[in-house]
């Protein structure tokens, strides 16, 4: 996480916390989805694949051991 972003909510209490989420439930989650940046799936990170397996391993020995083979 962020150093920014861990300090404000370490700072934050509990209490209110709770308050924001109960007011609104919907523009609460419309307010974090439009503050939490999206894990891009381009993000340059090598892919190891194998056969037909579906799983983006991260490591070649990750992608050696998958039993995976379909």
């Amino acid at each position: 996480m962020h150093p920014t972003r861990a300090v404000r909510r370490a700072v934050t209490r509990k209490s209110v916390k709770r308050e924001r989420r109960a007011m609104n439930p919907v523009s609460y989650a419309v307010e974090r989805s439009v503050n939490t940046k999206p894990r891009s799936s381009g993000s340059g990170a090598p892919v190891y694949r194998h056969c037909n397996c579906s799983v983006k391993h991260r490591s070649a020995n990750a992608a050696s051991r998958c039993r995976r083979d379909w």
